[in-house]
């Protein structure tokens, strides 16, 4: 059975709503498509630190094919970090149909993945000081190589 199109916009306005309410509005997107709700989320909060040490290890990889030594290392560490950044990332793509049981349990899904994103701040902010600590070691190496 198929909602009309009076009650898809309700359905795609509360659940705008909820992710107000639940603070997910700068990471979440819902779409109608057809006859299904499409909820996307990415919360990447570690984006800009993930291209500032892909940069870094590719100054580091041209230093290196002179067999230094310590920009080797540098980049094995570089290649942790960027792992770790990885972890801190969330993508999620959820799809229901428009009933009233498809939109409860998207309103449960969008409350676990904020309770993950809450608890992922506090590692992310521990990684974001480490990454500028760090970055800050590998910029003064670089300049003086």
């Amino acid at each position: 059975m198929r909602m009309s199109s009076g009650r898809e916009v309700r359905g795609l306005d509360h659940l705008n709503k909820v992710i107000g309410d639940l603070g997910l509005s700068e990471y979440a997107k819902v779409r109608i498509l057809g006859s299904m709700i499409k909820v996307e989320v990415r919360y990447d909060p570690l984006e800009r630190e993930r291209r500032t040490l892909n940069s870094c290890r590719a100054q580091l990889k041209s230093l290196n094919s002179q067999n230094d030594m310590v920009s080797g290392q540098l980049i094995q560490q570089i290649d942790q970090l960027l792992r770790r950044t990885e972890l801190a990332r969330i993508e999620r793509v959820l799809v229901t149909a428009p009933s009233p049981d498809g939109v409860k349990l998207l309103e449960e899904q969008l409350v676990s993945i904020q309770k993950e994103i809450i608890y992922r701040r506090v590692e992310v902010n521990e990684l974001k000081r480490l990454v500028r600590l760090f970055l800050s070691y590998v910029r003064e190496y670089l300049r003086g190589a």
